[in-house]
C-alpha cells in the first residue's frame, strides 16, 4: 500500500497505535498538571498555527531533544484537550512518526499512538477520530 510506502515526514497520514495492559494510574493528559508541567522550558513556548501551544521539554528531566504539544483549552478536572510529546527537529528528520500520546482504553487497556506532525495541523479533528477509533477497541459484554 502505497500508505505505508511514503518516507517523506511531511506527507505522512498513517497512525500507529499499540495496545497494551494499563500499568499507570494516569495517561499523558492526566499527567500534564502533576508532571509534564513542570518539566517545560516556559521561556520556549510558542504558539503553533493550529492553536496548540509547544515547549521544550527540560533534558534535566530526561527528554532529550522532546517538546511538548497541548492545547490551553481544558476538558473537566483541568486537564488540557491534546496533549502530545513530539521530537525536536534534529530528530524528526529521521522519524515518520515523531509525536505521540497515550491514552486510557476501556477499564484495563492503554494504548500508544504514534503520529507525524502533520496531524497536530487539525488536532480537533484528529482527537475525535482517534478517540472514536480506541472506542472501537473496547470489548462489550453483550
Amino acid at each position: 500500500l502505497a500508505e505505508f510506502s511514503s518516507t517523506d515526514p511531511g506527507s505522512i497520514d498513517t497512525v500507529l497505535v499499540s495496545l497494551a495492559q494499563r500499568h499507570s494510574l494516569l495517561d499523558m493528559r492526566s499527567r500534564f498538571q502533576p508532571a509534564l508541567k513542570r518539566a517545560l522550558l516556559s521561556e520556549s513556548t510558542t504558539q503553533l498555527s493550529s492553536g496548540l501551544y509547544e515547549t521544550r521539554l527540560d533534558p534535566q528531566y530526561g527528554f532529550i531533544d522532546e517538546t511538548l504539544v497541548y492545547s490551553r483549552a481544558q476538558v473537566a478536572g483541568g486537564e488540557p484537550q491534546f496533549v502530545a510529546r513530539c521530537y525536536g527537529s534534529a530528530t524528526t528528520k529521521r522519524l515518520l512518526h515523531p509525536c505521540e500520546l497515550d491514552s486510557f482504553v476501556g477499564v484495563s487497556g492503554a494504548a500508544r499512538v504514534r503520529f507525524s506532525r502533520t496531524q497536530l495541523e487539525d488536532w480537533r479533528t484528529f482527537q475525535i477520530w482517534l478517540e472514536s477509533v480506541l472506542k472501537g477497541f473496547v470489548a462489550s459484554a453483550d
